[in-house]
């Protein structure tokens, strides 16, 4: 049970010191809708009316202040009423106030405004029940720095992620759709050959590769996928295939082992050419490692930030010409650091706390 404390004693000297008739004025009015908008909200129809009855009858003024006093000092909290007139009277005190809230609420807020909130509403559910359901019918994989991860996909081809990489695909890929896996980052492929026959090739039997750029479509072959600093680079080294623009704004173009083929977000064209190096060469990371042939510091530079998450600072320009061609394993930092010092014949200071290397000319 709730009751106004903040005006308990005004109660009991109404209804010591007041008559009956004065009370049940003052109670109609305390229980009226109209009078307790007036009090408490000022609207002008309100205004009008309450203000003509104080000219008409001023008799009432001090019914009239009286009641005003209750509501506007009206605080409820949990106690026990002292007689049941009082718990009478304050029953229908609060339900008359509740009621009124609940009504001025509604009023304000008009009906097509509740039906919009409620359809927004509605539809933020759907989509937020849409979007969980899609993305927990997805595997979603991201590797960290110097990470690299060998992946089995449903179908049991093999994907190796680099450092810095995030892939997603179906869990359960369907009978009669293509397989399909999204990617950013590095990654090599091994897809599985499922095709039996070249000239009908069904829709399950194809596997296409995303990027942000490129739909690399594929029956079953090893390729490698780089889609770092906006570019997307792709180098085949065995089986067929098929590139195209997510745009369509060009014809698709057919990869055959050694190929290899560059496309620039910022240029937005495709760089075409025959692979001068064995196509290993690009997917030397998944056995740990990084080949460099005729590479400049700028590249080597690269190379540590994407798969080792480093920021590479180089403090003197004469040092961008220096290039260095050679074999060097990543499963040791600090191995890694002193042979490129030593190949690039400078001081390499690292920085683990805030993971930032340091290229300067060696004193």
């Amino acid at each position: 049970m709730f009751v106004c404390t903040a005006k308990k004693g005004v109660w009991n000297k109404m209804s010591s010191s007041k008559s009956n008739s004065f009370k049940n004025k003052a109670e109609e009015l305390i229980l009226d809708e109209s009078f307790i908008r007036w009090v408490k909200f000022g609207l002008p129809e309100d205004n009008r009316k309450w203000e003509n009855a104080l000219v008409q009858q001023p008799d009432l003024k001090n019914v009239f202040a009286e009641a005003r006093l209750w509501i506007l000092e009206m605080g409820f909290e949990s106690a026990v009423p002292e007689n049941s007139e009082e718990i009478a009277f304050y029953q229908r005190l609060r339900a008359s106030i509740d009621n009124t809230q609940a009504i001025n609420v509604r009023r304000m807020i008009p009906q097509w405004l509740r039906i919009a909130a409620t359809l927004t509403g509605a539809i933020v559910s759907l989509l937020a029940a849409y979007w969980a359901l899609n993305y927990y019918s997805f595997k979603h994989i991201t590797t960290g720095n110097g990470e690299i991860v060998r992946i089995l996909l449903p179908d049991s081809s093999e994907v190796i992620l680099n450092a810095n990489t995030k892939v997603k695909y179906e869990r359960k890929w369907n009978e009669n759709e293509p397989r399909e896996l999204w990617i950013e980052g590095e990654g090599f492929f091994n897809i599985r050959h499922i095709n039996k026959d070249q000239t009908h090739i069904k829709n399950s039997e194809r596997f296409i590769v995303h990027t942000s750029d490129l739909n690399i479509q594929v029956l079953g072959t090893s390729f490698n996928v780089n889609t770092r600093r906006n570019k997307t680079k792709v180098v085949l080294s065995a089986g067929k295939i098929q590139l195209s623009l997510k745009d369509n704004s060009k014809a698709p173009i057919v990869m055959v082992p050694g190929d290899a083929i560059t496309y620039s977000q910022q240029q937005k064209a495709i760089v075409k050419n025959k692979s001068v190096l064995n196509p290993s060469v690009s997917s030397a990371w998944k056995e740990h490692r990084l080949i460099f042939v005729q590479s400049n510091i700028k590249e080597i530079a690269e190379q540590i930030e994407d798969n080792l998450g480093y920021t590479v600072k180089i403090n003197a320009p004469s040092l961008n010409n220096r290039t260095i061609s050679g074999s060097v394993a990543t499963s040791n930092e600090d191995v890694l650091f002193k042979v490129l010092a030593d190949l690039l014949n400078v001081d390499i200071k690292k920085d683990p706390q805030n993971k930032i290397i340091l290229i300067q000319e060696k004193k």
